[in-house]
């Protein structure tokens, strides 16, 4: 213990706030200690302490220039040192309570003791915005210039953290200067400028977290803190005892616990999806053989309708053999045909040749007409129409192949009447007759 005797304090009344930051509340002294008829308390050796001790402790100085002090017991052990980024000094002005004060706590355990509005709760706000957390956190004020002391346009506060002998030579000294004016905080670091940012960095590379309730809890969010469920506090206490590493594998604990859980649903859902489908199995079992069976037939059907096309073709290769059967005894008959007409062939082969001997001259004949005057034209349009006859004659020739008399008496008419037409075209042309001419051809053209 760093003291062998406890300071003792007046009795408060019941209704008196511990946290209050009134600063119009005045320190008893033993001075102004009204005379009371009760029994002295005892010390803790069971003396009676011979006056009323005052309520602050005794490092806790007046003096006339508005700057105080509160000293820490001064025997500790030897071997006890800050631990990196424990608060070694705390130094305000002008901020709430305090005209001027500075705070020096100890390696260990420290307590701060008071009567209401001598400003404990005070050094709780100075730490949290000296840190660079906002009055959110404290949950009295909205705006920081609310903590700049009545009277005064400017508060200070300055905090000296202890250094892990690593990334700093000296402790480092946090100074946060509060506006009331706009209500701006001015922040800098051993000093060189900073800002919020950079200071909260600073803080939480020491696992200074002021907004986790299980490490900085002030008495505003006592309620708050009450109301956190079991999972909160744990999350929370975590944050604050636990690396980081700790925190990360918990992540990852309730992540895959997480997956348990919906791989456990899913599995529970396959489950009764499963057996949902085996007991509909068990009902479709009748129909699935009758799909069976009709599946089989509708496959015996399809090996059927893939033979057909073999049916098929060997009916057709039947009615190919008889075709070829038919088609060599028609080419017998043709054979015989043939021999049959080919005298008449012989003399058509022959008409032909007399036809193409009547074309020339027909042609030779058809320059001298066009020679001529008009009667020769007309004469030449008689010798083109008989033209037209002989071509005519020649195609029922050519359809008289296989003729019979007909044919050949028809043959012997042509000739009779081709030969008196060349006796008229050898006689000297006489005057024509274009309506005779257009009767006679007109009777050739009904033949």
């Amino acid at each position: 213990m760093p003291s062998a005797t406890i300071a003792h304090r007046r009795r408060r009344s019941d209704g008196s706030d511990d946290g209050g930051d009134d600063g119009s509340s005045k320190i008893a002294t033993p001075s102004s200690q009204p005379y009371s008829n009760k029994k002295a308390r005892l010390n803790i050796n069971g003396d009676a302490s011979p006056s009323q001790r005052p309520v602050l402790p005794d490092g806790y100085l007046s003096q006339s220039n508005g700057f105080s002090q509160m000293k820490m017991p001064t025997s500790r052990a030897p071997s006890m040192r800050h631990q990196p980024g424990s608060i070694v000094r705390v130094k305000l002005a002008n901020f709430v309570t305090y005209t001027a004060v500075e705070f020096f706590p100890g390696p260990s355990l420290n307590m701060v003791i008071g009567p209401n509005g001598t400003g404990k709760s005070s050094l709780v706000c100075a730490i949290c915005l000296g840190l660079g957390w906002g009055p959110q956190h404290l949950g009295r004020a909205k705006e920081v210039s609310e903590f700049v002391k009545h009277g005064f346009q400017e508060a200070m506060i300055e905090i000296e953290l202890a250094g892990d002998g690593k990334r700093f030579r000296r402790n480092p000294v946090i100074r946060c200067n509060i506006k009331r004016e706009g209500s701006k905080t001015h922040f800098s670091v051993n000093g060189k400028p900073s800002n919020k940012k950079g200071v909260m960095e600073l803080a939480k590379s020491f696992s200074i977290q002021i907004d986790n309730l299980c490490q900085f809890l002030p008495q505003d969010k006592v309620v708050e803190f009450a109301a956190m469920t079991p999972v909160e506090l744990l999350h929370s206490t975590q944050r604050a005892v636990a690396p980081q590493g700790m925190l990360d594998w918990h992540d990852e604990l309730k992540q895959l616990r997480r997956q348990q859980r919906t791989v456990q649903a899913q599995d529970a859902a396959d489950q009764d999806i499963l057996t949902n489908l085996e007991g509909r199995q068990r009902m479709q079992e009748a129909d699935v053989e009758r799909m069976r069976e009709r599946e089989l037939m509708k496959t015996r059907v399809r090996m059927l309708e893939a033979c057909r096309p073999f049916a098929k073709y060997r009916e057709a290769r039947n009615k190919h053999s008889e075709a070829k059967a038919r088609r060599r005894v028609a080419a017998t008959e043709l054979k015989a045909l043939e021999d049959e007409v080919e005298p008449s062939m012989l003399a058509v082969n022959a008409k032909e040749c007399y036809r193409d001997q009547i074309k020339a001259v027909v042609h030779e004949r058809a320059q001298v007409v066009q020679r001529a005057d008009r009667n020769a034209q007309s004469c030449a349009m008689h010798v083109n129409g008989l033209d037209d006859r002989i071509k005519d004659i020649q195609r029922e020739k050519e359809a008289e192949k296989n003729g019979s008399k007909q044919s050949k008496q028809e043959a012997s008419r042509f000739e009779q009447i081709i030969a008196r037409l060349h006796k008229q075209m050898e006689q000297q042309p006489v005057e024509l007759d274009v309506s005779a001419c257009n009767e006679q051809m007109a009777s050739l053209q009904r033949r």
